[in-house]
C-alpha cells in the first residue's frame, strides 16, 4: 500500500509540474520580461519590440505600447530574447560606471546580434566606449549608426581625450576622412560627420583645426541635428571666429543659427552674437546695439544660468557707452540674482568696484 501511495503522490507532483509548464507556454509570457531603467524609474515586465528612429519602443503587459530614447536609458536587462548574457552583462557593468569592461561585452554581444537588436547593441556600445575614452572604438560605432540614424547620432558624437594614443587617433582620423569621402552621405550624416571631424582636430590641436573652422562656422546645421554636442561643437567654431578677430562672420553665423534653432540653445548663441558685437563696437551706438541680444536673454530667460552673463555682458556695454548708471545697476543685479556662475558673480562684483573705485558720481 505504502508503494501504491507513494507512486500516486509522484504522479500528482508531476502532473502540477507539467500543468504549470503548460500555463507558461499557453500565456507566451516570459517570466520576468524585459526592464528598462530611464529618469528614475523602472519599466518592469515589458516587451522591447522594435527600434527606430532612435527610440527603443516596447508593449506592457496590459497590451499598452510606448517608447523611450534609448540614449537616455540608464540600463537595459533584456528577458524576452535569447542570447543576451552577453549584453545583459554589459548594461550591468555600464550602469556600475565601468565602461572599458562594458565594451567588450558590447562587442561580443554586436556579434551575435540580429534584425533591429544590432542597432540597440551598436548605440550602447557608442555610450560605453565614449565614456570610457576609447575614441577609436567609439567612432567605429558612431559611423555606422550616422549612416542610418544622424538624429541619434548628432547626441552622441565622440569625444576625443588626451588618453587616446597617437596611433590609434591617427587611424580614426583616417576613417573619418574616408567616410567623408564617400559619395553616397546623405546630406544630413555629411554634417554630423563634420562636426565630429572639427571637434576631434579641436581636442588634438591639430594644425588644420583653422581650416575645419572655416567650414564648421557658417555652416547650416537643420533644428532637428541640433543637440548640446553638436550645439557644443558649433560654438567652438563660432568662438574660434571671435578669437581670430571675424567679428563680422561671427554676427552672421550667429543670426543664420538663429534663425533655425530650437529655443532651449538660444541663450548660448545670443552671447556669441553679444560679445562679437561688443568686440566690434566702435561708437557709443554700437556699444549699445551689442547689449541687446545679451538682454534678450536676461528678459527672456530670466532663470536660465546665462542670464548672468547676458547682465555682464550688457554692463560692460553701457559702461563702454559711458553709462555708468545703467552699467552700475546691472552688475549689481547680476552679483545678487540666484543661478549666476561663481565666477559670473566675481566678475561683475569687480566689475562694479572698479565703477565706484573710478569716483563717478552716478556709480555709487
Amino acid at each position: 500500500m505504502a508503494d501504491s501511495r507513494d507512486i500516486v503522490r509522484t504522479w500528482r507532483v508531476r502532473t502540477i509540474i507539467v500543468l504549470a509548464a503548460l500555463a507558461t507556454l499557453v500565456s507566451g509570457a516570459p517570466a520576468r520580461g524585459d526592464e528598462i531603467l530611464i529618469d528614475g524609474r523602472t519599466l518592469h515586465r515589458v516587451e522591447i519590440t522594435a527600434y527606430r528612429d532612435g527610440q527603443l519602443e516596447y508593449r506592457t503587459t496590459s497590451g499598452e505600447y510606448g517608447h523611450v530614447p534609448l540614449r537616455d536609458v540608464r540600463s537595459l536587462t533584456l528577458d524576452s530574447v535569447t542570447g543576451v548574457a552577453d549584453f545583459n552583462q554589459a548594461e550591468e557593468f555600464l550602469l556600475k560606471g565601468q565602461p572599458i569592461q562594458a565594451v567588450d561585452r558590447y562587442e561580443r554581444a554586436l556579434r551575435a546580434a540580429r534584425d533591429f537588436w544590432e542597432q540597440v547593441v551598436d548605440v550602447r556600445l557608442l555610450m560605453a566606449a565614449d565614456r570610457g575614452q576609447s575614441f577609436e572604438k567609439a567612432v567605429r560605432s558612431f559611423l555606422r549608426i550616422v549612416e542610418q540614424d544622424p538624429v541619434t547620432a548628432a547626441h552622441l558624437v565622440p569625444h576625443l581625450t588626451p588618453a587616446t594614443d597617437r596611433r590609434a587617433r591617427e587611424r580614426t582620423f583616417k576613417r573619418i576622412e574616408e567616410a567623408l569621402a564617400a559619395d553616397d552621405l546623405s546630406a544630413e550624416t555629411r554634417i554630423v560627420v563634420q562636426l565630429l571631424q572639427y571637434d576631434a582636430l579641436r581636442a588634438a590641436a591639430d594644425a588644420s583645426t583653422a581650416d575645419a573652422a572655416d567650414r564648421i562656422a557658417p555652416l547650416d546645421i537643420p533644428a532637428n541635428l541640433l543637440t548640446p554636442r553638436t550645439l557644443e561643437i558649433k560654438t567652438a567654431a563660432l568662438n574660434s571666429f571671435l578669437a581670430a578677430k571675424r567679428y563680422t562672420e561671427t554676427v552672421q553665423a550667429a543670426n543664420n543659427l538663429l534663425a533655425s534653432a530650437p529655443e532651449q540653445f538660444l541663450p548660448d548663441i545670443l552671447l556669441i552674437k553679444a560679445r562679437a558685437l561688443l568686440a566690434a563696437a566702435q561708437t557709443d551706438e554700437d556699444y549699445l546695439r551689442a547689449a541687446l541680444p545679451a538682454m534678450r536673454v536676461v528678459i527672456h530667460f530670466p532663470d536660465a544660468p546665462q542670464a548672468g552673463e547676458g547682465l555682464l555682458i550688457a554692463a560692460e556695454a553701457h559702461a563702454a557707452a559711458k553709462r555708468p548708471v545703467d552699467a552700475a545697476r546691472l552688475l549689481r543685479i547680476c552679483s545678487g540674482k540666484e543661478n549666476v556662475p561663481a565666477n559670473i558673480r566675481k566678475q561683475a562684483q569687480e566689475k562694479l568696484d572698479e565703477l565706484v573705485r573710478a569716483r563717478t558720481p552716478d556709480a555709487s
